[in-house]
């Protein structure tokens, strides 16, 4: 399995045009989602995830579009919300959201009635807990040894925790992984010839969708 996880591109937020909890893409954001969905759309995805926060839909989207074959479903995942998201917070309606992208897989499974209570992340370990159950998700929805390719779009912040959970990291060592806006991580799940399960991490930060397109990378 290849599993493509994705920041999303420059917020409104990022900029401090927008201090709420869930500003929209910038202009530069969606830019930079544009090219993101034209670099990846040779790859015919299986599935593609977003949090429930707006900008990461819209970037998700941009890649859901220029899917071959046409737009492609987008599923919301409420575990990848970006870290420190307020407690209690339950984001868009699904209207809202729906308007946004027409092609949006909302279940109960997936975003449940019940929000999961962020208000309990006072620890980096709780952080890396959340990332490490996103990442059992998929891996139990999808055979990780299988050809399947997986994109998740999710957040500066949060992606750390999702390298972590992908690659069976800690972080007491606090480290940090630079993220950029729309930069691609790519993660490689295969066997070896003699059967043993293993795990490649293939690249992160990868922003060179945006290299000389006259765009910032931001």
């Amino acid at each position: 399995m290849l599993l493509y996880i994705v920041r999303h591109g420059q917020s409104n937020g990022n900029t401090g045009a927008d201090d709420t909890l869930d500003p929209l893409l910038s202009p530069v954001g969606e830019r930079q989602a544009a090219l993101l969905g034209e670099s990846l759309s040779d790859v015919k995805f299986d599935a593609i995830f977003a949090s429930t926060l707006v900008r990461s839909i819209q970037t998700a989207s941009a890649v859901a579009l220029r899917q071959p074959g046409g737009p492609a479903p987008v599923e919301v995942l409420a575990e990848l919300v970006e870290c420190g998201t307020t407690p209690g917070w339950k984001g868009r309606s699904r209207e809202a959201l729906l308007e946004i992208y027409p092609h949006l897989i909302l279940t109960e499974e997936s975003v449940p009635p019940d929000p999961v209570p962020w208000e309990d992340e006072r620890e980096e370990f709780e952080h890396i807990a959340r990332g490490y159950r996103a990442i059992s998700y998929l891996k139990h929805r999808f055979d990780p040894y299988s050809d399947k390719k997986i994109l998740v779009v999710a957040h500066g912040g949060f992606n750390q925790k999702l390298l972590a959970g992908a690659m069976g990291w800690g972080n007491s060592a606090k480290v940090i992984y630079s993220q950029r806006n729309t930069c691609v991580n790519l993660i490689e799940y295969f066997r070896e010839k003699n059967g043993e399960p293993r795990v490649r991490l293939c690249y992160t930060n990868d922003v060179t969708h945006l290299l000389n397109k006259d765009c910032p990378i931001t």
